[in-house]
């Protein structure tokens, strides 16, 4: 995310440069898909200490296999949902409107890793961008400091209220 905000910075003060806005989007939607991949290993983590069992291998299976925005937040929604109250239980809703828009974008995670990709059934190679446009990429920043840092905080406090009840356990 810092270095699409350094990208974005230095192409905004010195001009357009055609060069740029590819690596700029992929770097934003990089920064998006980690901090996705961040907060669901936090809330997994939450989870399991609260005596939640996860299926077997979760949620490494999903967060080393997949780039598909979609499929992360769906999974991130339903670890908040298990471990949170409302509103707190699921992914701000401007946030997830921007998610959705970027998964709709770039379903697999290829369209700006890549100029072409498999157009699927028949189609061959295709373009990877036929149409770009303008992309909001605030919500990185919402998933990593807002989504991120209240699940950092939930698991800092649930380790130390877990340490506290064992100190004082009587058995």
């Amino acid at each position: 995310m810092q270095a699409a905000d350094i990208l974005a910075s230095h192409w905004i003060r010195n001009g357009t440069n055609d060069a740029l806005p590819v690596p700029i989007y992929y770097n934003y939607r990089h920064g998006i898909e980690l901090s996705l991949k961040g907060c669901i290993r936090v809330a997994a983590g939450c989870l399991r200490r609260d005596g939640v069992e996860l299926p077997p291998g979760e949620p490494d299976k999903l967060v080393n296999a997949s780039h598909v925005i979609g499929r992360l937040a769906d999974r991130l929604n339903q670890y908040l949902s298990q471990l949170l109250d409302d509103p707190n239980d699921r992914i701000p809703q401007e946030t997830q409107e921007t998610l959705d828009w970027l998964h709709q974008l770039d379903e697999n995670g290829q369209t700006f890793r890549y100029s072409t990709v498999k157009g699927g059934k028949g189609r061959g190679v295709v373009r990877a961008r036929p149409n770009q446009q303008n992309i909001d990429f605030d919500a990185g920043w919402m998933l990593y400091g807002g989504v991120g840092g209240y699940l950092d905080n939930h698991a800092e406090l649930q380790a130390d209220y877990y340490a506290e009840m064992a100190q004082h356990a009587w058995w």
